[in-house]
Formats: structure tokens, C-alpha cells, sequence
């Protein structure tokens, strides 16, 4: 009986271990993919960013107004608006997933500047909630950040 006892908790702990190896690679996986959504936006403007990997049922809070609700909304929040003269940029400091895989949020700090005066940066904090999309692929549904850490 002792035996059988031993190896059910030797199970148990190898199947923790596990369920935590698989964790750690959805947080990897998260933390890659804001990584990757601060590069897009440096690279074809915040627009596009925040276009390119919101989810459907997307939420944006942002300074100073009511939550931006729905992709569609997202868009029409942002048309006739222009990104060129300025950058956003961010790094994930955090990332942590439900067990079940399905959601995970980063956090971390942004940087803004003005192309035109590139040593006056701005400086905030970000929360960022991540869904795994039925393709796989992470698009953010809830995102807020918020100014603040000065120049």
C-alpha cells in the first residue's frame, strides 16, 4: 500500500511539473508576441499595432475617455487619426497564464516620443490582457496604461 502511495504522489508532482513546463512556454509566448506588437508598432505606427493584434472583443482604456469596446470600434476610433509624427514603445516586464491556457496578461513600462524632439520621452506603465485565439495566435482584449514616470 505504501508503494502505491509513493507512486501516486511521484504522478502527481511529474503531472504538476508538467502542467507547469507548459506554463512557462505560454508565458514565453505571451511576452514574445508583446515584444513583437512594440516592434510593429515602431515599425508601422501605433494604428496599425493596435489594429493588427486586437482581438474581436477588443477593450482599450485610455486616459480620459470611456473604454473603447469591439475591433470595429477600435477602428473607427482611430480613422482619420495620424501616427507618423511620434513612436510608441514598450517592454513586457511580467507575464503570467491561466492554467488552462486561454489567458494571460504582461505588464511592463512604455516609452513616447516625438520624432521631431527625440529626447523628450514620456514615460508610463501598461497592463496588457491576453486571449489565445482559436488559430492559436495571442490578440490582446483588454489593454490600459497609464502616464506618469516622467521624462
Amino acid at each position: 500500500m505504501k508503494i502505491k502511495s509513493i507512486i501516486i504522489i511521484f504522478c502527481s508532482i511529474l503531472a504538476a511539473s508538467c502542467n507547469n513546463d507548459k506554463n512557462l512556454k505560454w508565458q514565453d509566448e505571451i511576452i514574445n508576441t508583446d515584444k513583437e506588437f512594440s516592434d510593429y508598432s515602431v515599425a508601422h505606427g501605433q494604428i496599425a499595432a493596435f489594429t493588427e493584434y486586437a482581438a474581436p472583443d477588443v477593450v482599450l482604456i485610455k486616459p480620459n475617455m470611456y473604454p473603447i469596446i469591439g475591433h470595429e470600434k477600435l477602428i473607427e476610433h482611430y480613422d482619420g487619426k495620424a501616427d507618423t509624427a511620434f513612436v510608441l514603445t514598450w517592454e513586457p516586464k511580467f507575464a503570467r497564464v491561466a492554467q488552462s491556457g486561454e489567458l494571460g496578461y504582461t505588464y511592463g513600462y512604455w516609452q513616447f516620443y516625438i520624432k521631431s524632439h527625440p529626447e523628450k520621452i514620456q514615460r508610463g506603465t501598461y497592463a496588457t490582457v491576453w486571449q489565445r485565439q482559436p488559430n492559436g495566435k495571442w490578440k490582446f482584449v483588454l489593454d490600459l496604461g497609464n502616464e506618469g514616470l516622467g521624462e
